[in-house]
């Protein structure tokens, strides 16, 4: 009757497969039925639940990581060069600090010469 009512495919199959010598306990098979269909959706719903968290850890995972990558190189660069300024100043070179500032290629070749 239960299975007519809730037209349940699984509940019949489920019943079908748990009959023992002709006879069903129907209680005991709607209460195994019913465990079965929890771990189900519990186990979906875990497998869901982790595919979206790694899908937003992702996301979040790029822009954070961008950003401190960025953050880094910012620090590097201004680092690197402002060894070089300090290198061309001790040596008195204070015509190339503003050449530098304004010629990349005069400013990486100093980098390589000075071993920045």
């Amino acid at each position: 009757m239960i299975i007519c009512s809730t037209n349940s495919r699984k509940l019949r199959k489920y019943i079908l497969k748990n009959t023992e010598g002709g006879n069903v306990d129907m209680c005991r098979a709607f209460d195994e039925w019913m465990e079965d269909c929890r771990k189900e959706g519990e186990a979906r719903g875990i497998k869901i639940g982790e595919e979206r968290g790694r899908l937003r850890g992702e996301k979040r995972g790029e822009k954070r990581g961008e950003k401190r990558g960025e953050k880094r190189g910012i620090k590097e660069g201004e680092k690197r060069l402002s060894q070089l300024i300090l290198t061309l100043g001790a040596e008195g070179r204070t015509a190339d600090i503003l050449r530098v500032a304004e010629d990349a290629s005069l400013r990486n070749r100093l980098y390589r010469k000075y071993g920045l």
